[in-house]
């Protein structure tokens, strides 16, 4: 800290406003690593599919055409529901691994 305070008051702003900039670009880029993770899911019959984005948040679902034909409508709540749950527990460990 010594070089520091050996600075006149012009070279700690300029030194100050370096460090910001380079603080604020690191940042910047672990939001976007964070921002960009995915998680996929399928459920082992290949009837659901669906994405999850870094917060949990549902980007994409998928729902085979064939499944109103042979799913209630509480078998397949279910089915989304265990394949939700398990794709937020992966998308947490994703998130948490990436910090």
């Amino acid at each position: 800290m010594t070089e520091f305070d050996d600075l006149d008051d012009a070279a700690k702003v300029k030194y100050s406003q370096a460090e910001l900039a380079a603080t604020y670009d690191e940042l910047t880029a672990i939001l976007d690593r964070l921002a960009a993770l995915r998680t996929d899911g399928v459920d082992p019959d290949g009837d659901i599919r669906l994405q999850l984005g870094p917060d949990g948040r549902l980007l994409s679902l998928f729902i085979d055409e064939s499944v109103p034909g042979r799913l209630t409508h509480l078998a397949l709540e279910e089915k989304l529901n265990d394949l939700l749950a398990r794709a937020n527990v992966v998308a947490q460990d994703s998130w948490k691994s990436s910090r």
